[in-house]
């Protein structure tokens, strides 16, 4: 599968589980809730790999880098569903967390030397002022 079909998916997930946790936010508590996600999360992962033979062996650098990952990650999910439960629209904070793709899309192209034509800079654009926008009251 290509990555855009695979990107895709995960849109489609993500976008149910938004719609999910904006319900269940405004009747639970959101640090409760989200341990819950990652504890089921967690044992699906592990049975998931499991079931595909995968090794869980890895040297102690990685294995503190994902560690660092999981951390950040845990954070923005809680601070996220905590947003879903009390933002007007439940897109508002999605798509303020979002933003962290144009922030990603400059630091790649100026540290990680990677690709980013005119057309890609002025969709960057556009996202800000779209970013912008939806701040606006």
């Amino acid at each position: 599968m290509n990555w855009i079909s695979l990107a895709a998916i995960g849109l489609i997930f993500n976008t149910i589980a938004i719609i999910l946790i904006r319900r269940l936010g405004k009747r639970t508590n959101t640090n409760v809730m989200t341990m819950y996600i990652f504890v089921f999360l967690s044992f699906f992962l592990l049975a998931i790999n499991l079931f595909q033979g995968k090794s869980y062996n890895m040297p102690l650098n990685l294995f503190v880098i994902l560690s660092i990952v999981g951390l950040a990650g845990g954070i923005k999910f809680l601070y996220l569903y905590e947003a879903l439960s009390t933002a007007p629209n439940a897109g508002y904070p999605v798509a303020m967390v979002s933003f962290g793709i144009i922030i990603t899309t400059i630091i790649s192209a100026i540290f990680l030397n990677q690709s980013l034509e005119l057309v890609n800079f002025i969709g960057v654009l556009v996202s800000v002022a779209g970013m912008i926008l939806l701040s606006i009251k």
